[in-house]
């Protein structure tokens, strides 16, 4: 029986850097935003906040809101792996999606952490780094437009990663990996 842990947050959180910690463990971590980067190499266009967001909404209008739930499963379907991590399930409906189709195999982690502290971290990324603009911007898009707000509201596991202790937050992690791998 495989358990499948989606990892949400918004933006800056540290949804990338838990799913690394599970890595570390030697689990699986299948990365949902893939299908955005996908389509941008397929239209030949320059990775960036402008472009990203204008390909996620898209692909939600064309083919609904749970195409990444749908185009993430079929990786799941496929794997052998008992523990699997997605990285960075967002619409309510990629989660409603991914809960009907796994049932209790499905569990939701949902990192918190203030704007301010997201903001910081995402305007000193070395890649795709934004401005406190796009980052506000950013946000609105995703509570308005992807639904993104319901879907952390819906966690399982709560970690607040507040701090700048990355050993704090990995033990953080653990502790709700250790629990729901014993489920």
């Amino acid at each position: 029986m495989k358990k499948i842990i989606a990892v949400t947050g918004m933006p800056g959180a540290g949804k990338t850097l838990a799913c690394e910690f599970a890595k570390e463990r030697g689990y699986t971590v299948f990365y949902v935003g893939g299908l955005t980067k996908e389509e941008l190499e397929k239209r030949g266009l320059e990775i960036n906040e402008v472009n990203e967001r204008e390909i996620r909404e898209s692909l939600r209008r064309e083919f609904g809101m749970d195409v990444y739930a749908q185009k993430i499963s079929e990786k799941i379907d496929n794997s052998d792996e008992e523990v699997i991590l997605l990285d960075g399930v967002r619409s309510f409906e990629e989660y409603e999606f991914l809960r009907n189709k796994y049932g209790t195999d499905f569990l939701m982690l949902s990192i918190v952490v203030s704007p301010d502290l997201r903001y910081e971290r995402l305007m000193s990324r070395e890649f795709r780094g934004l401005t406190k603009e796009e980052c506000i911007s950013r946000d609105m898009s995703e509570i308005q437009n992807i639904n993104h707000g319901n879907t952390i509201a819906m966690g399982d596991y709560y970690i607040v990663n507040g701090g700048s202790d990355k050993n704090e937050f990995k033990e953080k992690v653990n502790a709700v990996l250790d629990r729901v791998v014993e489920l």
